[in-house]
């Protein structure tokens, strides 16, 4: 299986990424790709051997194009082998690591290891501990604990966002990610929550824009539970949608203008990936 990821450009054109496997595995394949704020690749590369449960294993790699060269970040493998995503804050030295499906949160791995986040999520009279979800995902344990899921940095690395459903405490299967989510904004320096969009139904990706202005999310919104890209502003806390449709990703443009998103209408077809140009366009406010 070749080390490498193909990126799509606007103009049609595919750019091929090669990059070498600082970690030693017959059977991997890789999950996630972002672009850290130093330009370097990070690549979630999973090693699932054939029969081999006890080498199971995730990584996150760090791949420099200038330099042609690949290093495992942290330098070992992740606390959790089930992981998902990962984004590094602004330094690069902290990395968010979500993990699992229907019993899913996210932790902190840095240098000195992993950290579970000693922070508490509440809505509709339910509560749970992010860190809860970290050591019940070991165990398996997932019906006392919420899920959280999608955490993103802020661009000055001062706090987090990300979605959780309280919803999930003392439920089961796909119960667990069916209730409603919450769009949670956290500073790092004291671990303390608070709902910024309550009201979203199947909230999957956000990403915070480049100026720290706005966060753009797909789920579904309001009493109609209109399914779209969303908009939060937040100077003043308002939710606008950008496009109403359904969508499996979306990134922001480098210099904050652009919101690109990956939209499939349709199961049966392919997805296209959709460029929306918020300097000429008027949101609607329509959350309703």
């Amino acid at each position: 299986m070749p080390n490498e990821i193909t990126l799509a450009h606007l103009d049609g054109m595919r750019e091929t990424i090669k990059f070498k496997q600082p970690f030693a595995c017959d059977s991997r394949y890789y999950t996630y790709y972002s672009r850290r704020a130093d330009g370097h690749l990070a690549v979630m590369a999973i090693c699932d051997p054939f029969g081999q449960p006890a080498k199971r294993a995730a990584y996150l790699l760090e791949h420099d194009e200038t330099a042609d060269d690949t290093v495992v970040a942290f330098g070992r493998p992740l606390a959790i082998y089930e992981a998902n995503i990962a984004t590094f804050d602004p330094s690069g030295t902290r990395a968010l690591v979500e993990f699992g499906s229907l019993l899913r949160g996210f932790y902190l791995e840095d240098g000195s290891g992993a950290h579970p986040i000693t922070a508490t999520v509440s809505a509709n009279g339910k509560r749970f501990s992010l860190a809860t979800a970290f050591e019940a995902f070991k165990t398996q344990d997932d019906i006392k604990t919420g899920n959280a899921s999608s955490p993103d940095w802020s661009p000055d690395g001062s706090q987090i966002v990300f979605f959780a459903t309280p919803d999930a405490v003392n439920r089961e299967s796909f119960d667990r990610v069916q209730g409603e989510w919450q769009l949670y904004l956290m500073p790092m320096d004291t671990l303390a929550p608070r709902v910024a969009v309550a009201g979203i139904y199947n909230a999957h990706r956000l990403a915070w824009s480049p100026d720290g202005r706005y966060i753009a999310f797909i789920g579904q919104l309001g009493s109609q539970r209109r399914t779209g890209l969303w908009l939060y502003d937040t100077k003043d806390q308002s939710v606008k949608l950008i496009s109403e449709g359904t969508f499996g990703d979306l990134m922001w443009s480098h210099e904050g203008k652009d919101i690109y998103a990956i939209r499939n209408d349709d199961y049966k077809k392919p997805g296209e990936v959709w460029q929306f140009d918020l300097s000429a366009m008027t949101p609607s406010s329509a959350a309703k």
